[in-house]
């Protein structure tokens, strides 16, 4: 469904971002107010709202987002949600683009307030019979399992006459579904009920795409930043009851990379550490996991971390000692590599033909760069020999994991690459008047001043004759203006890009994922000779566009700054 561009118009319009936040936490400082912010742990407040610009900037995280963003994120909220939401709160009535849409938008609006509403009785009666005499055996059940009856009070817990009901809610802390756990199973009887049961998949619940407990643990998560995902939903609890609130599990599924992006879309993640049983099918549940989120782990740079615990024992287990277990969590490339040379045996070739087979595979998945070259010394530490003798080094890298669009969830286009490299359009034929070329040097401009402070002053007075380049100025002196220059400009335009895209402002989105996540050579190239990029793409400037169809002379001189 898309809704009509006029109704989020609407809502930007006349959405004041400090009408999303409670009157007494605001402190009014000159046109602007403070408060603090949610995204570190801020003792002082340090989260900037200026009114009339509708943006909050934190001065000490260097983040910032408009005031639709804001509810997303605070509310866990996809664009069109967010807008619905606050469309609804600001009496305006949002209609979708076709009529069919507004239709099915109707429906489905319906049935969603009638499943919540069912959701939210059902979790109170469960709760309710859990206490009463009929709820004793499940009651026993969860006090011998160590939760005390206030943490059973918390989390609302229940009894549904068969299992032990566990409620499942979504980020925003509404129950969608349920898991119910029996208190007596076998599990060596054929044809028998399984042990847990999940609520069918509907509009409100996906078991794919939830994490157990993310609503309650998102603060602790963008404190620390960092997650700790368990297998079950009784380690969450337990965890949580002696301190440990950035805990999730998943429910009634594997692991998946949709869950990975669930949890990045709702929480500031640097480290995810994953817990599995110390057997073996613990350890295959971790190899599994780690073919699912590999790809986002390489292309994002998230530290992902694997903990085997002790055979036998399960998180909730080793509660009081869990946050001693988490120091020793390994990174998942080296459990790969433990899981590559289990059993081998450097007398027994079988062995070492399957070790170096797992090796293999491994390097094909790896582009270049630090990660393989630390795969090829421990390979060869592995088995005791040098690279050459072992052929591992010769096997081709991958591909780059991701473009500075695909990282910012943005589509990968040949034509995008060409855009930022002239040189590059002249080798593929293509011809490029001067306004192609006057883009290049003033995208240039803007590039260096994003990412060198110390230039900042000799490109400010550039206006920019590209419409998007000259947008994006605008918000660079809106962000400015706010306190937002300096080292943290460029987190704060990348903080900005998702909400962007969800505005359906996918240019200026895109030209800001380009300019702040330029290939690692041409952040060589500024790192290196800031004065130089600065000269050139000044002496670039002042000529002017080159006349339609020439050839740009001046390309080659600074084509290294944008191969």
């Amino acid at each position: 469904m898309r809704l009509h561009p006029t109704v989020i118009e609407q809502v930007r319009q006349r959405l004041q971002i400090v009408d999303l936040f409670e009157p007494a936490s605001l402190r009014r400082v000159g046109g602007e107010f403070l408060t603090r912010c949610p995204w570190h742990e801020d003792r002082r407040p340090s989260l900037s709202l200026n009114p009339s610009k509708n943006l909050a900037y934190c001065h000490v995280c260097a983040r910032g987002t408009d005031a639709i963003g804001w509810w997303m994120e605070q509310q866990g909220l996809s664009f069109q949600e967010a807008v619905l939401q606050l469309a609804e709160r600001l009496g305006i009535t949002a209609e979708p683009i076709d009529a069919a849409d507004r239709d099915r938008l109707q429906q489905e609006r319906a049935e969603r307030k009638r499943l919540y509403a069912l959701r939210q009785t059902q979790r109170q009666t469960f709760a309710e019979r859990l206490w009463r005499s009929e709820g004793a055996a499940a009651l026993a059940y969860l006090q011998g399992r160590g939760l005390t009856p206030q943490t059973i009070r918390d989390w609302q817990l229940g009894w549904n006459g068969e299992r032990v009901m566990v409620p499942l809610n979504d980020p925003q802390g509404r129950t969608v579904a349920f898991s119910g756990r029996l208190l007596n199973h076998q599990n060596d009887q054929p044809g028998g009920a399984p042990k847990y049961r999940n609520s069918r998949n509907d509009l409100l619940y996906q078991k794919s795409q939830l994490l157990f407990g993310l609503d309650r643990a998102r603060e602790a998560i963008n404190r620390s930043r960092q997650a700790v995902l368990v297998e079950g939903q009784f380690d969450v609890i337990r965890l949580a009851q002696t301190g440990l609130s950035n805990v999730l599990a998943v429910s009634g599924s594997n692991l998946t990379a949709s869950m990975l992006q669930l949890l990045q879309q709702h929480c500031r993640i640097e480290q995810l550490l994953l817990c599995f049983d110390g057997d073996a099918a613990g350890a295959s549940a971790a190899d599994r996991a780690i073919a699912a989120l590999q790809p986002q782990v390489l292309s994002s740079g998230l530290d992902l971390r694997i903990l085997s615990l002790p055979a036998g024992q399960d998180p909730a287990e080793l509660a009081d000692q869990f946050q001693a277990l988490l120091d020793r969590a390994i990174s998942w490339i080296d459990h790969r590599l433990t899981r590559a040379s289990a059993g081998l045996d450097l007398g027994d070739p079988a062995t070492i033909q399957r070790c170096e087979q797992e090796l293999q595979a491994l390097l094909k998945q790896l582009p270049a760069g630090g990660l393989r070259a630390y795969v090829l010394r421990r390979a060869s530490a592995l088995l005791s020999s040098d690279l050459n003798s072992t052929g591992l080094e010769a096997i081709p890298p991958a591909p780059a994991p991701a473009t500075s669009r695909q990282l910012a969830g943005l589509p990968a286009t040949a034509e995008a690459n060409r855009s930022d490299n002239p040189a590059g359009s002249r080798l593929t034929g293509s011809s490029r008047g001067g306004i192609d070329h006057q883009r290049w040097a003033e995208r240039r401009a803007l590039r260096l001043y994003i990412h060198d402070p110390s230039q900042r002053a000799a490109l400010q007075a550039i206006r920019y004759r590209e419409p998007l380049l000259a947008e994006i100025q605008q918000v660079i002196e809106t962000v400015e203006a706010m306190g937002g220059g300096g080292t943290g400009l460029r987190g704060l335009l990348m903080g900005l890009i998702q909400p962007l895209i969800g505005q359906n402002r996918r240019a200026l989105a895109e030209a800001i994922a380009a300019l702040c996540r330029p290939p690692e050579e041409v952040l060589r190239v500024i790192r290196a000779n800031p004065l130089g990029e600065l000269e050139g793409a000044l002496q670039l400037l002042k000529r002017g566009p080159e006349p339609e169809g020439a050839e740009a002379q001046t390309t080659a001189p600074c084509s290294t700054s944008d191969s």
